[in-house]
C-alpha cells in the first residue's frame, strides 16, 4: 500500500463503522421537563398522568402502571405515589420547582416521574 492509503483506509472504515453505528439507535425513552402546574399526578398506579407541554397546548395523557417509579429527588430512592403527590402539593409554588416525567414515547407508559424542588 501506499502511504497515502495507509492513512486514508483505516479512516474511511471508522467512519463507515460510525454511519452503520448511528443507524441502528432508536430512542427508547422521552422526558419532559414540567412546571408542577402543568402536571396533573394520576390518584392511583394504574391511572393516568396529564400534562400540557405549554400553556397553550392540549392536555396529554400517559399512563402510570406498576412499573412506574416516583422520586423525590434526582436520582434518591424511589417512593410510594402518594409520598411523590404529598411533596408535590407542599413544594409546587417554590421557584425553580421541576417534575420530570420520563416514558416510552411507543407506549405512552411513564418509567418515572421525578420531582425536583433542590433547583
Amino acid at each position: 500500500m501506499t502511504p497515502w492509503t495507509t492513512r486514508v483506509l483505516p479512516l474511511l472504515l471508522a467512519l463507515a463503522a460510525a454511519g452503520s453505528a448511528q443507524a441502528s439507535l432508536k430512542a427508547i425513552e422521552q422526558a419532559y421537563e414540567l412546571d408542577p402546574a402543568e402536571v396533573s399526578l394520576p390518584a392511583a398506579t394504574g391511572g393516568s398522568l396529564a400534562l400540557r407541554r405549554c400553556a397553550g397546548c392540549a392536555a396529554e395523557l400517559l399512563r402510570v402502571d406498576a412499573h412506574t417509579q416516583f422520586q423525590v429527588l434526582p436520582g434518591a430512592g424511589n417512593v410510594s405515589l402518594d409520598v411523590l403527590r404529598r411533596e408535590a402539593g407542599r413544594v409546587a409554588s417554590r421557584p425553580r420547582t421541576s417534575i420530570f416525567v420520563y416514558f416510552d414515547p411507543r407506549s405512552g407508559i411513564v418509567r418515572r416521574i421525578v420531582l425536583d424542588a433542590t433547583q
